[in-house]
């Protein structure tokens, strides 16, 4: 938990238009992020029917199911604490921090992924109620979902890197 607060700091005080800001860094990241966005732009590995499928997955699908198997298996679990309530916040506050424009320059709100954080997080729920059986086939989804994300023009891969991260810090805790 600390480690995220310190992360979201780290990234609020970083926030004046910090990925056009002319450091080393985060340009050296900026530009790799263009390099792992037109590659995987040019290869199309999704086809437009998995594609939306897993943009659903990431943003619809995957919610239910979480929220049952939390409130049915782990009846101890405050609301407010619940791994995915956290994971959503997090991202958001880290989203409306740093404003990094999108790929496909729709709007400010890249970074990080929230289809991404959102499924790491429910893969990790998963397979802490229901063992690997469930948890390896949604944490499989779950990489999918942000490689449907970069390819989709959605995010730059730092942006479902972090995502990934937020999601499985928050869901690999168990809060029993």
């Amino acid at each position: 938990m600390k480690q995220i607060f310190y992360f979201c700091v780290f990234f609020i005080f970083l926030n004046n238009n910090v990925f056009t800001q002319k450091n080393y860094f985060l340009k050296k990241v900026v530009s790799f992020d263009q390099n792992i966005n037109n590659y995987v732009n040019s290869k199309k590995y999704l086809s437009s029917k998995h594609s939306k499928f897993l943009d659903n997955y990431g943003k619809i699908y995957i919610y239910p199911i979480v929220l049952f198997s939390e409130m049915k298996l782990n009846k101890k679990q405050k609301l407010l604490l619940n791994p995915l309530i956290l994971t959503i916040s997090t991202t958001y506050v880290l989203k409306y921090a740093t404003r990094r424009e999108r790929p496909n320059k729709k709007n400010k709100m890249s970074f990080p992924s929230g289809h991404t954080s959102g499924s790491f997080v429910s893969a990790w729920i998963l397979n802490n109620h229901h063992g690997l059986n469930i948890g390896l086939p949604s944490l499989i989804i779950a990489t999918f979902v942000g490689l449907q994300r970069i390819e989709s023009n959605n995010h730059w891969l730092s942006d479902v890197i972090v995502g990934a991260m937020i999601g499985s810090i928050y869901g690999m805790k168990k809060n029993n």
